[in-house]
């Protein structure tokens, strides 16, 4: 056998080869013996013989050893091979064990220098190891720990005699040293060690992580509340209790001030001591007027470290030693257009400034919170704008109708009358023609206040439109007391009007309807009433009527028309006619309206009728929703058709009535259609009326949110002109908005009727919704409604509406509207508004070397013309133009057009008119002529620096939106 240390022979293996040798030895020794005896004496038989048995039993033994050796060999082998396992096991076995030792360094260092809780705890749940993270987060020493049960780091409620630790993300409330709770995140794996299980994990500390989430739905929960049109003071108070929640000890307050910004209001605030609340009520607000008060006078943070010692808070130190309140901060609350809606305020009950994340967390509660006072401001002056006239403040014609239904109501319940007088001005039009529409527009704010004064308190007066206005007389005992009130009205407006040092008179034509006798509802009242006034005016004008069984002709002739209509159904009478919708940003056509016309067969000849003469006699008559079906197939007939041409794909858009949602088809109506026509419910776009949107029902908004499934876009017509609530576009799913005409026809100098329109524009940019305007009929309009950020407009501007051939021609034609990409930007753009034209030249060659494009204009209403088709950064008034006041003309600007800076240029000028001008903000500055060049250069240098510096700050600071939190 081998030796294994030396790997030669052992002793035993080389003492048989010793002993083959010796026997071989003496086996050769007895042959040669023997020969020698042969040779010398002959043969020796014996001696041959044990010759021949020695040499058999060597070479047995020689075989035996020979077979040991071999064996030998394969043990000695199977040994080598044992032992080098042996050491290569070995030497596995001092890697693994080192490659443990430095693993376990490792795991010591990494859980004593890790911020999370590290925790072993054998099977009976008894804590064996902590790393020291635990006395960060709960306040224990590892040592205190160790050997104690884990059940004891929970709540009372949480404990059980032996726990099952298969955690894996589980969240547990745990005790603090000092008995808070602390929440905490686990996570434990098992293993086996020396035949005992142990559970070894990581516990996370969630508090900030729960905070945040707090925050996060904290928001949400207040967002949700705005959007459903909360109460403003529970979507505030909500507000607070998330903020609040953040810091422990914060008490919070939102101030909302008065219209003039004097005083404060409003303290909505929880959580502060009512008597403090009501002491800040009333507080004036100033640079002095206590923390919230000078936030907001400063429209800057205000921080209060310590109540009784800043001289800031004096004037409350009392009142908040007494409700035990030390420390206060408030951050103003302003909206993007810079006005300051109220303040955020924080207290406490001990001295403290905020950190960084406390600042950050107001300012968010800030942003939230505008956004909350900006949309209730936003949606009153909406809801109040939609149902009021905007020029003259009176109400319009919905609010009228409702007010009337009201009277009529009271009026059938103690058996009394109800009149309806129809006021319209006798040649007015002569006032506008003559002295411009800014003196007509005063002209009719002075009759509307004037009919006013001739009105007992329960009665209303309304205004149409134009030149109309309706006046409701509730429960009047007999008709000669309308008559008496209308002839009052007569004389008050036979006295003359002085508008602007214009002497003006006017005389009003007066048509009276009276309840029961006339109508029994609202509509026909109205009606009644309109006819008695034509029929005063056809009588001479300047006096009024009375509706009598004779005017009935026009009634008999409706009758007349809802028969043909009937006919004209089956005739095939009704023909399409599409307007287009027009892009304002690449001036191309991207969808088309289907307007229904009438092709009326009369005496043999055709006419075409205007929808507004037959579309209401189709709704009385139940003719409206078949009428609605054929129009819809029709259009989207024609819509495939100009595909399958090759033209490209654009928007169809098809108004549906209040009366085609009546049924339970119109989904599938829609679907039927579709399928016929082979159009993609992509393209088609229907059109709601705000009407529709008064109705509640399941079955109204389930039908529309079914066709919003098949992809059709839903469009609300007419926007303003109804309740234009935010919460009905909330219930209701559109995409678009359709900015009505009436706001339209004088935006550019009617400053009520623009301040709807950038209304609806910025309510519909927040909500994310499209805006078309509609009725735009000239470059003034256009040019505002593009200044003004609006998308797509529709009007005679672009084209009238055309009927299928006519349009097909226009969309191959590829016909845009121009851009105005070359006007130059406002920060270079001057208007000079001079009836003195040769001011105008002047101030074009001198600031021509200032690079500025120099717009003149000599008349006012050229003015709003030119403003309205360009983007003007600074205008340059004269104190007179053309007889009109510049003051009148920039504080009407201001209104317009918000952004530009306005500066009045004169010679002379009255005193207390030019100072109420500065104070309202309708002049930044004054110039005075002949003017000195350089100085007047530098004055417009430094206006048009303003303007850019405010635009920059707008743009740079932004109101967030309801996306962005």
């Amino acid at each position: 056998m081998a030796d294994p240390a030396s790997g030669g022979p052992s002793a035993n293996e080389q003492g048989m080869r010793d002993e083959i040798v010796r026997l071989k030895k003496m086996v050769q020794a007895l042959m040669n013996r023997a020969e020698r005896s042969t040779s010398a004496r002959g043969s020796d038989f014996s001696l041959f013989q044990t010759a021949i048995l020695l040499e058999d039993q060597v070479r047995r033994r020689t075989e035996d050893l020979e077979a040991a050796l071999r064996e030998n060999e394969k043990i000695t082998r199977v040994l080598q091979n044992t032992s080098l396992q042996m050491e290569m096991e070995i030497s596995q076995r001092r890697r693994v064990q080192d490659a443990l030792f430095q693993s376990e360094q490792r795991y010591r260092t990494a859980t004593e220098a890790a911020q999370d809780i590290f925790i072993t705890v054998d099977d009976d749940n008894v804590i064996v190891f902590v790393n020291p993270s635990v006395q960060r987060i709960l306040g224990y020493a590892p040592s205190q720990l160790i050997g104690r049960d884990f059940g004891t780091l929970m709540p009372p409620h949480l404990r059980t005699a032996k726990r099952n630790l298969s955690w894996n993300g589980v969240q547990v409330p745990c005790l603090h040293q000092d008995g808070s709770e602390v929440p905490l995140e686990f996570s434990f794996g098992e293993f086996v060690q020396n035949g005992r299980r142990y559970f070894t994990g990581i516990a996370r500390d969630i508090t900030e992580r729960k905070r945040a989430e707090a925050l996060r739905e904290g928001q949400l929960r207040v967002l949700e509340m705005i959007a459903l049109d909360a109460p403003l003071e529970e979507s505030l108070a909500s507000l607070q209790q998330c903020i609040e929640a953040q810091y422990e000890g914060m008490l919070s307050a939102v101030i909302l001030p008065d219209e003039s910004a004097r005083l404060m209001l409003y303290c909505i605030a929880p959580s502060l001591p009512a008597s403090f609340r009501e002491a800040l009520v009333g507080c004036p607000i100033g640079p002095d007027a206590g923390c919230c008060g000078s936030a907001m006078y400063r429209r800057e943070p205000v921080i209060v470290p310590d109540v009784m010692v800043d001289p800031l808070c004096a004037g409350l130190r009392g009142i908040a030693e007494a409700n035990g309140l030390r420390a206060c901060w408030s951050h103003p609350i302003i909206s993007g257009a810079g006005k300051v809606l109220g303040a955020f305020s924080v207290y406490y009950r001990h001295v403290r400034m905020p950190d960084k994340p406390e600042l950050k967390l107001i300012e968010l509660a800030v942003r939230i919170a505008g956004i909350a006072i900006e949309r209730k401001q936003d949606e009153d002056y909406i809801r109040h704008m939609a149902h009021h006239d905007a020029l003259t403040g009176l109400p319009n014609r919905l609010l009228l109708e409702d007010r009337l239904s009201q009277a009529i109501a009271r009026a059938a319940r103690y058996h009394a009358l109800v009149a309806v007088l129809f006021v319209d001005l006798d040649h007015f039009k002569h006032v506008n023609d003559s002295l411009g529409h800014h003196i007509g527009d005063k002209l009719l704010q002075a009759i509307g206040e004037r009919m006013q004064d001739c009105l007992r308190e329960g009665d209303s007066i309304a205004r149409l439109g134009g030149d109309e206005f309706v006046i409701c007389l509730a429960e009047v005992s007999r008709n000669r007391d309308a008559a008496a009130v209308a002839q009052k009205i007569q004389a008050a407006l036979a006295e003359s009007f002085t508008v602007d040092g214009n002497v003006l008179q006017v005389g009003s034509s007066i048509g009276i309807s009276l309840y029961p006798l006339d109508g029994a509802d609202a509509e026909a009242l109205l009606r009644a009433a309109d006819a008695a006034m034509y029929d005063a005016k056809a009588k001479g004008r300047g006096n009024y009527q009375f509706f009598t069984p004779a005017l009935n002709i026009a009634a008999q002739q409706r009758l007349t028309v809802s028969n043909q209509l009937r006919q004209a159904l089956v005739r095939g009478e009704f023909v399409l006619y599409y307007q287009p919708q027009v892009s304002l940003r690449s001036g191309a056509i991207v969808g088309v309206e289907a307007l229904m016309r009438w092709k009326r067969c009369q005496h043999g000849k055709h006419d075409l009728v205007s929808p507004t003469h037959f579309i209401p006699i189709l709704e009385e008559i139940g003719l409206m929703a078949e009428a609605g079906k054929w129009v819809l197939r029709e259009a989207c007939m024609q819509a495939a058709a100009w595909q399958k041409m090759g033209l490209a794909p654009i928007r169809l858009a098809v108004n549906l009535s209040a009366r085609q949602f009546a049924g339970d088809d119109i989904v599938r109506t829609v679907i039927e259609v579709l399928d016929e026509s082979g159009l993609g419910p992509e393209w088609l776009e229907l059109e709601i009326t705000e009407s529709l949107m008064f109705d509640d029902s399941e079955r109204i908004i389930h039908a529309m949110h079914e066709l919003k499934r098949l992809g059709v876009s839903l469009s609300l017509d007419d926007f303003g002109t109804g309740y234009s609530s935010l919460s009905y576009l909330r219930r209701f799913p559109v995409d678009r908005v359709k900015i009505d005409r009436s706001f339209v026809q004088d935006l550019t100098t009617n400053a009520g009727g623009a301040d709807i329109v950038r209304s609806i524009l910025a309510l519909s940019q927040k909500l994310g919704l499209a805006a078309i305007a509609e009725g735009v009929e000239t470059e003034a309009q256009l040019g505002y409604l593009r200044q003004q950020g609006c998308a797509e407009i529709q009007g005679y501007l672009f084209s009238p509406p055309f009927p299928a051939e006519e349009m097909t021609l226009l969309l191959r034609s590829d016909r845009r509207i121009p851009l105005f990409s070359h006007l130059p930007l406002p920060e270079h753009t001057l208007m000079v508004v001079d009836d003195d034209e040769q001011v105008g030249a002047a101030l074009k060659r001198l600031l021509h070397k200032e690079g500025l494009h120099v717009l003149c204009a000599s008349r006012v209403e050229d003015a709003f013309e030119l403003l309205a088709c360009n983007s003007v950064g600074v205008i340059l008034a004269d104190l007179d133009i053309s007889g009109d006041s510049g003051i009148d003309f920039l504080a009407r600007t201001k209104r317009l057009h918000p952004d530009s800076i306005r500066i009045l240029l004169t010679g002379e000028a009255e005193i207390a008119a030019v100072v109420n001008a500065i104070n309202k903000g309708a002049i930044y500055k004054i110039l005075v002529k002949p003017w000195v060049d350089q100085f007047l250069v530098e004055n417009i240098r430094e206006a048009f620096a303003l303007y850019a510096a405010l635009k920059e700050a707008f743009v740079l600071h932004p109101v967030t939106d309801y996306g962005s939190l």
